[in-house]
């Protein structure tokens, strides 16, 4: 916080500065924006331990996986629903994929997808929590409260000790507050300078020991949720991480199905072989996508 610089009297520690927040990074312009009314439909979702699994099989490799530019779902589980059908079919027609040479095809791919494609929500569940943060019960009514608190009490403090030889700039630094961490810190120090003067302060004001109690209360309680939630470059990074989850994913989907539709370009590829579908839900009809024509795998 930029604004505590005085120095506070002995009697009334301030709290160490802290350095400046730095402000967020913008994320990957890859990163869409959340669905928050997806769910698993009638499947039973993957624990996160089996979640957990699939991206430590792969972890290494995706870390070192360069992420293509192709845009991410927005609708993410339902990618991972359909890649997991996908790859179901292809194990069931992996006989077919084996007669290709390995130049052709890799038939590795074949084997992975279904991880890739757990490894990735693995990722994207990462991802979600660390961009809504630790919740906190009744934030807006909290905040309003703590707010109020400390403009009562700033104001006490003003009419006490705004020219105390040796706390008024304690107080002046106080008093220079703005946001929601500092409002938290400002009452921890509040509370301080009261408890520390409280014999010169009792009966000459409105306030009380529980409103100080409260004061240092609130204070800390709020700093201490403040400090757990993610840093700027662990957002970062989990986005990242993410997108890189994604494009491992979709690269290995692309083969299996453009190959697919190659083998069985005589038996209804598309239905065998489709296109994810961004759609909001499966049981929402809508036109149908123009698919592209089967063409064999290419070296």
């Amino acid at each position: 916080m930029a604004k505590k610089t005085s120095s506070p009297s002995p009697k009334a520690p301030a709290k160490s500065a802290k350095p400046p927040k730095q402000a967020l990074p913008p994320a990957p312009p890859q990163i869409e924006e959340l669905d928050e009314d997806e769910t698993w439909e009638d499947d039973t979702p993957p624990d996160e331990q089996t979640l957990a699994k699939a991206w430590k099989a792969l972890e290494k490799q995706i870390k070192a996986h360069e992420p293509s530019s192709r845009r991410l779902f927005t609708r993410p589980l339902s990618a991972v629903r359909q890649t997991l059908k996908i790859a179901q079919q292809a194990l069931a027609d992996r006989e077919r994929f084996a007669l290709l040479h390995k130049d052709l095809f890799d038939i590795n791919l074949l084997d992975t997808l279904e991880t890739r494609a757990l490894a990735f929500w693995h990722a994207e569940i990462v991802w979600r929590r660390f961009l809504k943060g630790t919740p906190f019960p009744n934030l807006d009514t909290f905040l309003k409260e703590m707010l109020d608190l400390r403009a009562e009490i700033l104001k006490a403090t003003l009419y006490l000790w705004e020219d105390h030889p040796t706390l008024a700039p304690l107080v002046a630094d106080i008093q220079k507050g703005r946001g929601r961490e500092d409002a938290a810190d400002d009452l921890v120090r509040l509370a301080d300078l009261w408890k520390n003067h409280w014999k010169e302060a009792e009966g000459r004001s409105k306030i009380t020991l529980d409103m100080i109690q409260r004061a240092a209360n609130d204070g800390a309680r709020f700093l201490a949720h403040l400090d757990k939630q993610p840093t700027p470059t662990q957002l970062q990074q989990a986005a990242l991480l993410r997108q890189k989850a994604w494009s491992f994913l979709d690269q290995a989907l692309t083969e299996v199905v453009d190959t697919g539709r190659y083998l069985f370009r005589k038996q209804d590829p598309l239905t065998r072989y489709p296109s994810l579908q961004n759609s909001p839900s499966s049981k929402k009809t809508s036109p149908p996508t123009p698919q592209p024509t089967p063409t064999p795998p290419t070296t």
